[in-house]
Parts: C-alpha cells; sequence; structure tokens
C-alpha cells in the first residue's frame, strides 16, 4: 500500500486508471453504501477469466507443424514418374515385323520408391494405331550384336532419382511405316497401380530412310542431312506396298 493510501497491488491487478484508496472503502462500508464500491473494469474479469495464447506458443506450434511437414515431404511423399524427352531413337521396319528402340527416362518426383513392373507405348501415326509391347532391355541405344540386357522386369526408380531403360518395343509395321510422325503415349505398369499413362511424345518415324537396317535416327529435324525425308518417304512406301491387310 502506497503511502496515499492508494493498494498497490490493485495498482497492478486493475491498472493505473482504478487504484483502490482503502480509506474511502472502509469509511463506505461504515456508512452501509457498499454498492458505491469501486469496482474493476467492465472488460477485466472476461481477459483474466479467459486463457490467452502466447505468442511463444504460436511459434511453438508452427515450428511443429513445419518439422512434421518437411519430415513427410522429404520421407514420406509419394510423387509420380515423369518422362524425359526423346532426342534419339533406333528402329527398323519390314513388311513382317518392325522394331523402335527407345531411351526411358523416368524420373520419380516423390520420395518413395517406386516400382516398373512393365511397359508399353501406345502408337498413333494417322489413321493406323497400335499398342507396343516392351520386348527386351539394352545397354545402348546403337543396336549392336551384343548389346542386350535383358528381357523386361520389375524395377525400382527410387524417390527423387532417374533411371534409363533402353528399351526394344515391339511395333506394328502398319503405324512405322505410314510416312508420318508416330504419337507414342508412355504406359508404365505400376506395382499394385494398374497402367498409368505417363506422356505422349513424337518419335520422327517418317524420317527412318533406310527400314531395313537397324540404325538411329535423330528425333530432332535440326540434325537431319538433307533430303532425309524425301529418302525416307519412298523406303517407307515400299514397306507400306508390301504389308497384306
Amino acid at each position: 500500500m502506497a503511502v496515499d493510501g492508494t493498494d498497490t497491488l490493485a495498482l497492478r491487478r486493475y491498472g493505473p486508471s482504478v487504484p483502490i484508496d482503502y480509506a474511502a472503502v472502509w469509511g463506505h462500508i461504515a456508512a452501509g453504501d457498499g454498492h458505491d464500491l469501486p469496482t474493476p473494469p467492465a472488460d477485466y474479469s472476461a481477459a483474466s477469466s479467459s486463457p490467452t495464447v502466447s505468442s511463444a506458443v504460436i511459434v511453438a506450434l508452427c515450428a511443429l507443424a513445419f518439422t512434421i511437414l518437411s519430415f513427410w515431404w522429404i520421407n514420406v511423399r509419394r510423387g509420380r514418374l515423369t518422362w524425359t524427352t526423346v532426342v534419339v531413337f533406333s528402329g527398323h521396319v519390314r513388311a513382317d515385323r518392325a522394331s523402335l528402340r527407345i531411351p526411358i527416362t523416368l524420373y520419380n518426383t516423390g520420395a518413395k520408391p517406386l516400382v516398373v513392373v512393365d511397359l508399353r507405348l501406345d502408337m498413333t501415326s494417322g489413321s493406323a494405331r497400335a499398342v507396343a509391347p516392351s520386348k527386351q532391355y539394352r545397354r545402348s541405344i546403337m543396336p549392336s550384336s551384343d548389346d542386350m540386357e535383358d528381357f523386361p522386369h520389375p524395377y525400382v526408380v527410387p524417390g527423387r532419382s532417374v533411371v534409363t531403360k533402353f528399351v526394344d518395343f515391339a511395333a506394328d509395321p502398319l503405324v512405322m511405316s505410314t510416312g508420318l510422325p508416330v504419337l507414342a503415349t508412355l504406359l508404365v505398369l505400376r506395382d499394385g497401380k494398374g497402367w498409368r499413362r505417363v506422356r505422349t511424345q513424337e518419335i520422327r518415324t517418317d524420317s527412318i530412310a533406310d527400314p531395313s537396317r537397324y540404325i538411329t535416327y535423330s528425333n530432332d529435324p535440326a540434325h537431319w542431312p538433307p533430303g532425309q525425308l524425301d529418302r525416307a518417304a519412298k523406303a517407307l512406301l515400299a514397306v507400306r506396298s508390301g504389308i497384306r491387310p
């Protein structure tokens, strides 16, 4: 209590605007006039009875939420597979069979590994369409007699990683010999998820100028020699004319 009779505890509790003068209080009590006693501010009881959330608690909760989210993003999140742009391919076309070798570079965007069970190409060229199953995995995009790696089998694409397979697909001769580019949609069979469409790309099979040989072609017209498409159109027409309907 201060020298002037003002209660310092009341100052701390009710604020400096509502000091309590005990001499005046006891005077009111002796006079039977208790209803005139000083009262705290109207908002004091509500403010003092309801709990308040401090800034430290808010910061702690935000830090906890960030930690949990970061752990999920880095270690648990399941991503998807993306297929990198094809810049080169190998192919050959005959009236009775055709093959298309493409580098299948898959990127796993998530943290958890994804299992690839099988691969297919849904190929469309002009009015011709067919699904090409995978035949073999090879060691290089350039065909050679000893480049066999393995037959198709399940493999893992680790989280946030890239895996490349050089895949031979059993293509349809009619689709490969239209003289037009092929729109190839990659289908991936994921373990427990079924077949999923990953991406559609244009493969310039209309540049196959020597269809009887299994050789490599650029998918970029900037790298073609002069007259590439003209030679390819004549060669593919000859193949197409030998295909029985």
